[in-house]
């Protein structure tokens, strides 16, 4: 979507749709939720199960490409788990893009990762933030580009 509009480097795309997850970290926390701390104990688990295997890939030997600030960034948002549903959001994204972690080992963890997203965001809806719409909103859009 972002591309159609005119945004054509990988780097931008990702970054203007982390934005928002991140402007919502400061204020949206596990305790607005009635499972917060369930869930942020799973959360943080698979979060940093799949990015240890993220991170610690070899660097592409055909381009010479090292991922070197996503992995920092990865690295960051999964510490971030433990802080703000949000930065659950963020690190999937992270996973799916720049890391691409669908190698079969990695698959249930990651379709779990997303299951957890969709329903962070459906019970921010449900529950009595003043954020929840947006949270909502901004889940349904990013499923169509993860």
């Amino acid at each position: 979507m972002l591309v159609r509009i005119g945004v054509q480097r990988r780097a931008w795309v990702i970054g203007l749709w982390l934005l928002p997850w991140l402007a919502l970290a400061p204020v949206w926390q596990w305790n607005h939720l009635a499972e917060g701390t369930t869930l942020r104990v799973l959360a943080l688990m698979l979060a940093a199960m799949l990015t240890w295997n993220a991170v610690t890939k070899d660097v592409d030997l055909g381009t010479g490409n090292t991922n070197g600030v996503w992995r920092v960034l990865l690295v960051a948002s999964t510490l971030g788990v433990y802080l703000s549903p949000s930065l659950v959001l963020v690190t999937g994204l992270l996973l799916t893009h720049p890391f691409a972690v669908w190698q079969h080992h990695a698959t249930l963890p990651m379709r779990l990762v997303q299951v957890l997203m969709a329903h962070l965001c459906i019970a921010s809806l449900l529950s009595e933030t003043p954020f929840g719409g947006v949270t909502a909103l901004m889940f349904f859009v990013l499923t169509i580009v993860i």
